[in-house]
């Protein structure tokens, strides 16, 4: 089987490097990835010179990202089959994408893998370049940029963006997450003038009150407190 002769030829640290690396940033890739470049590298770093000749037509022949990279993976035979597949089959899907949908994506990504900056950037980059009249989207991107400010601590921006997707978006998610957010950066009496301003959303701001007091109970009988003490 050429594939097996292939892994075991080539199965060295720097292929299965370049590989995982691959497949690590499967959600960043873009066509611009399909390139004489890469291919140079493939051929001269790693010494896949019939792997690189294949790639080099790709290249000419401007084929999909998908038939590129399915072919590097198929060809080193490093991963399954049943893996392969799915790499092809999400990037097919990524192609049928808007250009929104594809970085939208991207920052996801960021996010779920804790890359809060840069999650930011192209999270705030996306919304500045956002139509107006697209108010879903640019309340999503509102919210999650709130969240990341949520968790750096930065509670005061955090409700400023919750409160920006609230006015695009209402509903009840968003509208007791701006509530969280105001309380933790205000003191009592600040919080009761809010309060006083919202009287319509008084069962809101209960419910977000129980949270904080359940967190708050939770904390003080928690082991990671004891550790800190200690």
């Amino acid at each position: 089987n050429e594939a097996i002769e292939l892994s075991k030829k080539y199965s060295d640290e720097k292929v299965t490097k370049m590989i995982n690396g691959v497949l690590d940033k499967i959600y960043l890739m873009s066509d611009e990835l399909v390139c004489k470049e890469l291919v140079d590298w493939i051929r001269e770093e790693c010494g896949l010179e019939e792997l690189a000749d294949e790639l080099d037509i790709y290249v000419r022949k401007q084929m999909s990202l998908a038939s590129f990279v399915t072919t590097i993976l198929e060809k080193t035979a490093i991963y399954d089959s049943e893996t392969i597949k799915k790499v092809n089959e999400f990037l097919k899907e990524q192609a049928t994408l808007t250009s929104f949908e594809r970085d939208k994506k991207r920052a996801d990504y960021y996010y779920q893998t804790g890359r809060f900056r840069q999650a930011l950037l192209l999270y705030t980059e996306l919304f500045e370049k956002t139509s107006k009249d697209e108010t879903t989207n640019r309340a999503i991107l509102c919210y999650n940029i709130a969240s990341i400010y949520a968790m750096d601590f930065d509670y005061h921006r955090a409700s400023e963006y919750y409160r920006a997707s609230y006015d695009l978006l209402p509903n009840v998610q968003t509208r007791q997450a701006f509530i969280l957010a105001k309380r933790m950066c205000m003191n009592d009496f600040e919080f009761g003038e809010f309060m006083r301003e919202h009287e319509n959303w008084r069962e809101d701001i209960e419910e977000v009150s129980e949270l904080i007091d359940q967190c708050e109970a939770s904390w003080q009988s928690s082991r990671e407190k004891e550790i800190l003490q200690l």
